[in-house]
């Protein structure tokens, strides 16, 4: 009897440390898929429409100072952002460069160039930027300025009149005007900002984006998006696409309530 209470007792020792081995493993994964699940912040456009709004993404213009500021992949950044928000979509940047080369082209000067890219790619909207400060030592800096023009009734905007695209640079405000619709001489919207990471307003940002970017247990968490300039920009990107589609959204409430105030003729 004490050789076969032996026997027992191992076997449901043995069967208690598997079932244990079970429970971690099933806990462990479902811990995993709930971090993963979780959603990230995603952007949501203004425009009430059945299909995306399409935008075209000019490279933008480097006039930070610094040579080794890579244009061509902040411009690729703010694609993938646009990308990803609902309501709104965008031209891969190849596409657009295509098309000016094709059009003699080198930048866009003027809104009415814009205007003519917009048709030439069939786009809803041009968005063209400048970077006007770069610094990839931790903590990072990043400093941009993006102005919408628009084409299509979709967007319920003009665009004739005189742009310069350096006046970026002297943008007083993260957002530097916002002018009325059918207001000749104008770009629709424009936002104008400064991400540095010594910011605490700016950390705080950089936090509520990684969330569900990142898995929460790794060694750098959310401070992957300081130590990555390439990660820092896909970051700034965001948050000035955000800046923009929110001065759209305002931009149209105002013209709603205008539209619904004024008289009856």
């Amino acid at each position: 009897m004490t050789t076969e209470h032996a026997m027992l007792n191992r076997s449901l020792r043995r069967f208690a440390a598997i079932a244990s081995v079970c429970v971690l493993v099933i806990t462990s994964a479902c811990s995993t898929k709930q971090r993963y699940d979780e959603d990230p912040l995603i952007l949501v456009s203004p425009y009430a429409n059945q299909q995306d709004v399409i935008w075209a993404v000019v490279p933008f213009r480097n006039e930070s100072g610094v040579s080794f500021a890579d244009e061509l992949r902040i411009s690729d950044a703010m694609v993938s952002q646009i990308v990803q928000a609902r309501g709104v979509t965008a031209l891969p940047l190849n596409r657009s460069l295509e098309a000016m080369r094709s059009m003699g082209l080198p930048a866009i000067e003027t809104p009415g160039q814009a205007l003519q890219l917009a048709r030439r790619l069939d786009a809803d909207a041009v968005l063209v930027g400048t970077i006007t400060a770069w610094d990839p030592y931790d903590p990072p800096t990043l400093g941009i300025n993006v102005v919408l023009f628009a084409r299509s009734e979709t967007m319920q905007l003009r665009h004739e009149g005189e742009f310069n695209p350096r006046s970026l640079q002297t943008a007083p405000s993260d957002t530097a005007f916002r002018a009325e619709s059918g207001t000749p001489g104008q770009a629709i919207n424009q936002v104008s900002a400064m991400y540095d990471a010594t910011n605490g307003l700016v950390r705080q940002q950089i936090q509520s984006y990684a969330h569900a970017r990142h898995d929460p247990e790794s060694a750098m968490g959310w401070e992957r998006y300081t130590q990555s300039m390439a990660r820092f920009e896909e970051f700034a990107c965001f948050q000035a696409l955000s800046a923009l589609l929110d001065q759209e959204r305002q931009r149209l409430a105002e013209r709603s309530q205008k539209q619904t105030t004024s008289p009856t003729r």
